[in-house]
């Protein structure tokens, strides 16, 4: 019986410690997604040609879809 506790103490303490990762990693992205947004953003206002900026940004035709790629670019990189 102390073995069974034990197990559901331990499997208690690692969804809390997926819980934190994903919180983390959902800020992280947040952060980076707003980044390169505004990057985006005033790169088009100004007529440049940001896509080349971003890694991973490169094959995709909408701003949104580009920058959600450039940030899983990114977060890939990270981990």
């Amino acid at each position: 019986m102390e073995a069974l506790s034990s197990q559901s103490s331990i499997a208690s303490v690692s969804d809390k410690q997926l819980s934190g990762d994903t919180l983390r990693f959902s800020i992280i992205f947040g952060i980076t997604f707003l980044v390169f947004l505004l990057i985006a953003v005033l790169s088009t206002c100004l007529r440049l040609p940001w896509r080349s900026w971003l890694p991973g940004a490169e094959g995709n035709s909408s701003l949104l879809s580009d920058i959600r790629s450039a940030v899983y670019t990114l977060m890939s990189h990270l981990t």
